[in-house]
């Protein structure tokens, strides 16, 4: 990856397709959000303080 520069997931595909290189993907049925925006990286945390509880196991000491 290119040192000073905006390199992104998409960048990273696009440059291993020209490469030639072996590009996959796979089905995942679980949550995910892409947070490389500010406005994205704002909707997760508002997201995950509504679903935190999926995510996280809360113990007798755990603060919430």
């Amino acid at each position: 990856m290119p040192d000073d520069t905006a390199f992104g997931f998409d960048h990273l595909m696009l440059m291993m397709i020209e490469k030639g290189l072996d590009v996959r993907a796979y089905p995942f049925s679980g949550f995910w959000l892409d947070i490389g925006r500010p406005d994205d990286y704002d909707r997760a945390n508002t997201e995950f303080e509504q679903i935190r509880d999926k995510f996280l196991r809360r113990g007798p000491s755990s603060p919430r």
